[in-house]
């Protein structure tokens, strides 16, 4: 098939968005025509992966914004607003090119969020949706975590998604012949669309380090029982955050969880910056944890998956994550997961009994003790689990074969 993707982010060995463009695009490209549509900071990058890998049947298409399209903010806003504008490009761009070559698919692929636009869609052309990631609303007790500001961000990026919910969302689920929900969220909000939850992750699992072996938990998903903390008693284990630290992703409400008596026993470490850090530096001398939780600061990403790969849990309690990078490479490493019982982190940990407890870790519901709850996940913690192969890049061309074949008929 000759197959259109579009792709703002696309990197060869990147994270994140620019990673998971990259591996969709590369998985389609082994065993169909595509032309992806990618901002133009990552055409070099692109063709010269196509260079090491001749077999790639994949031509990448410049679509530049002009700097008018720029706009002056942090990063996740200016990306946001650059990727708006850049879609009116990539509808002129595809066009043209589909009326030199004829395309048989169209895939939407990065920054799928269900509330913004998308200009790969072609009249007459099967439409390929996602995977779609999307925000789950914020709880409310939350609000005094994340301060007025933040909560007025938080309030216009309600009203903003929203809206965005009904002008994009609603006609790129009727349009799309295959949808692809990044969580169960999104959904259940185009459930009507039928579409299929596929994270939009992909790894190289034989890239990864290789975590210290140990047993996993017994019983699985449906075990009825607690299980207990890993580690001798006295003996200090070692959570883990990484990430952008932001008011949502829940640093500080990782720290004090940290500062309860269940978690007494625990360590924690911090990778990432960000705008919440001096916060995040004020609730550590506040609560006086400074000898157990330490800021490394922005570190390479090897030095990132080697602390996953050695650590005893994920403390990831972010408040609105639609999939979540750091979780799927720390399950891929064998490691549990405590997150908040909301959005992708807590599909990807998946089912869990009726203490929260599940085989792949802990997911702590979004009401009332949360702070507590997440110190009572840590002293429950499972120990080192089966490495979790539902990433793996492997996977991808298979999937994409099924996916384009049911979108065409």
């Amino acid at each position: 098939m000759k197959v259109a993707i579009g792709a703002f982010a696309c990197g060869p060995g990147g994270g994140s968005e620019p990673g998971a463009g990259w591996e969709w695009t590369r998985a389609a490209a082994l065993r169909h025509d595509v032309w992806v549509f990618t901002d133009r900071s990552w055409i070099e990058e692109i063709r010269d992966a196509v260079r090491a890998e001749p077999e790639l049947r994949l031509t990448a298409v410049d679509v530049g914004a002009p700097s008018w399209a720029d706009y002056p903010g942090d990063f996740g806003r200016a990306e946001r607003m650059r990727y708006a504008a850049w879609q009116y490009f990539l509808r002129r761009a595809v066009r043209a090119k589909h009326a030199e070559v004829g395309f048989d698919i169209t895939h939407h692929v990065t920054y799928a969020a269900d509330w913004m636009p998308t200009g790969i869609v072609l009249p007459d052309v099967p439409f390929v949706w996602g995977p779609v990631g999307g925000t789950a609303p914020l709880p409310y007790q939350f609000r005094d975590q994340l301060g007025d500001r933040q909560v007025a961000v938080e309030a216009a990026r309600g009203v903003i998604t929203a809206a965005g919910r009904v002008v994009c969302g609603e006609y790129l689920s009727r349009r799309a012949s295959v949808m692809l929900a990044a969580n169960e969220d999104v959904a259940r909000r185009f459930r009507r669309a039928r579409p299929r939850i596929e994270p939009n992750i992909a790894l190289h699992l034989d890239q990864l380090p290789v975590a210290t072996a140990g047993p996993s938990l017994r019983g699985g998903p449906a075990a009825e029982s607690v299980p207990a903390g890993v580690g001798k008693p006295g003996q200090a284990k070692r959570a883990v955050f990484a990430g952008r630290l932001l008011a949502w992703k829940g640093v500080r409400l990782a720290i004090e969880a940290i500062a309860r008596p269940h978690a007494a026993g625990w360590t924690l470490d911090i990778y990432g910056t960000g705008p919440d850090e001096e916060q995040i530096r004020a609730t550590i001398d506040r609560l006086g944890v400074g000898d157990r939780v330490t800021l490394h600061g922005q570190r390479p990403r090897a030095d990132v998956l080697a602390a996953l790969a050695s650590c005893d849990a994920l403390l990831f309690p972010s408040m609105h994550d639609s999939a979540g990078w750091v979780v799927a490479e720390t399950l891929a490493l064998g490691r549990p997961v405590i997150c908040l019982d909301i959005g992708g982190p807590a599909m990807q940990v998946g089912e869990v009994n009726r203490f929260g407890v599940g085989f792949r870790g802990i997911r702590v519901r979004p009401y009332g003790d949360v702070v507590g709850a997440l110190a009572r996940a840590l002293r429950d913690c499972p120990g080192p689990l089966e490495p979790d192969r539902r990433f793996d890049v492997e996977r991808l061309p298979d999937l994409l074969d099924e996916i384009y074949s049911k979108a065409a008929r």
